[in-house]
């Protein structure tokens, strides 16, 4: 895949583990640990790409609380946007998790919006 994303260009990709109940092993810890050898690996290979740790983390109740104890991990590693994948087949609303998570200082970033039409629909307050 880096090779492929190497020939259309692209020059830098956000790494995005899962992060869900599926694979709890998968932390932020974890994932930050993996890109070092990563990186050694493309440059073993000559292969000039910056990978940045990131997650797409499933939309569940305690995502603020986990947020603010840092197991969650947000794009590129930066603490300004949390890639949210919704639960398959499920609508979960997102709105007051969104304005509180918000109130921390991070975005929301919906993942695959496609697969929940209705998850589209959302409206967070208006742009600061």
């Amino acid at each position: 895949m880096c090779k492929t994303a190497l020939a259309e260009g692209v020059r830098m990709v956000a790494a995005t583990a899962h992060q869900n109940e599926r694979y709890p092993d998968v932390t932020p810890r974890r994932i930050r640990e993996g890109l070092p050898p990563l990186a050694q690996a493309l440059a073993n290979h000559g292969i000039p790409l910056t990978v940045f740790p990131s997650a797409e983390v499933m939309a569940i109740p305690d995502m603020e609380s986990l947020w603010q104890s840092d197991a969650l991990l947000s794009l590129a590693d930066r603490r300004q946007y949390l890639l949210v994948e919704m639960p398959h087949q499920l609508y979960v609303d997102l709105s007051q998790t969104a304005i509180r998570l918000r109130q921390m200082g991070v975005r929301i970033v919906l993942a695959h919006p496609e697969r929940t039409p209705s998850c589209c629909t959302i409206q967070v307050g208006s742009r600061p």
